[in-house]
């Protein structure tokens, strides 16, 4: 087994760390120019439809929950680690998927899925909806999707940066 001196230690908790705190500053978009801020990204991008959306929020109030909302997301991460000063690992990670609430009362029932079809995106309304007991709420006919937009944007996506260009801001952390 290595000796593993105290200083070897403060060193490498100290690029974890760094990594750490780096790596929500290398999030971005995964390849080109897709528009996530745009209304229908969801849709062009998975077929997400508003008819879609309006039958998983009429299956998340099938048992008489008082309100339910969705919440999409599509974040892509890049993370650069480094161990003495070297990059040690360099990889990105895609988190795709849709979470379901309903609430009855002061009580919450949730549910995800990381696959955006119909049946998924049913199913997990469906275990949502397990939180009321009772008759069905009948969804508005049109739904309220809140307000979005690009609150950083970028002139350059860092997927489009070369690795040697992003290291020596992670060194400098």
């Amino acid at each position: 087994m290595e000796h593993f001196t105290r200083r070897k230690f403060l060193k490498t908790s100290a690029v974890a760390t760094a990594g750490m705190f780096a790596a929500p500053l290398l999030k971005t978009e995964w390849l080109g120019l897709a528009r996530a801020d745009l209304p229908e990204y969801f849709q062009n991008e998975f077929g997400v439809t508003d008819e879609l959306c309006l039958r998983v929020l009429a299956k998340a109030l099938s048992k008489g929950g008082d309100f339910a909302d969705l919440y999409f997301e599509h974040t892509i991460s890049n993370y650069v680690i480094l161990e003495d000063g070297k990059v040690n690992r360099a990889y990105g990670d895609i988190a795709l998927g849709v979470g379901i609430r309903t609430v009855k009362g002061d009580q919450v029932g949730y549910g995800y899925t990381q696959e955006l079809t119909a049946d998924s995106m049913l199913a997990a309304a469906a275990t949502a909806a397990t939180i009321a007991n009772g008759a069905p709420s009948t969804p508005a006919s049109q739904y309220i999707m809140p307000g979005h937009g690009s609150y950083y944007p970028l002139e350059t996506l860092l997927t489009r940066v070369p690795l040697e260009s992003k290291v020596p801001l992670v060194q400098a952390v």
